[in-house]
C-alpha cells in the first residue's frame, strides 16, 4: 500500500475525484460543509454505478447557519444515505473519505 500526503487546496480536487471514481463497493464521506460541485457530482455518479455511498454532514454551524441543505437534497434525491453528525457535539468539523474500507 502506498501512502502520500495531500495538501489542500494546493493539490486540487483530482486525487479525491480519482478515489471516488475508483470505488468498487463503498464510499464513506464526512464533511463539515459539502459544497464542491465536482465532488458532489462524483458521489452521485458513484451511487448511479451501484456504489454504497454514505455521507455524514454537520447539520449547522454554532450560529445556527445551515450550509448543507442543497447538497443534502441532491444526495438524498440520488439515493445516497445522508446522516447528520452526532448531536452530542455542537460542531463536527471532520473531513474524511474512505473508499472500499481500504483507502482513506
Amino acid at each position: 500500500m502506498s501512502r502520500s500526503l495531500l495538501v489542500f487546496p494546493d493539490v486540487g480536487a483530482s486525487p479525491l475525484l480519482d478515489a471516488i471514481a475508483s470505488a468498487q463497493k463503498t464510499i464513506r464521506l464526512k464533511m463539515f460543509v459539502f459544497d464542491e460541485p465536482q465532488l458532489l457530482d462524483a458521489i452521485v455518479e458513484a451511487k448511479k454505478r451501484g456504489i454504497d455511498a454514505r455521507v455524514m454532514l454537520n447539520p449547522a454551524r454554532r450560529s445556527g447557519e445551515t450550509e448543507n441543505e442543497e447538497s443534502r437534497r441532491k444526495l438524498v434525491e440520488a439515493g445516497v444515505s445522508v446522516l447528520d453528525s452526532n448531536p452530542a457535539f455542537d460542531l463536527t468539523h471532520e473531513k474524511s473519505l474512505v473508499i472500499d474500507d481500504a483507502a482513506a
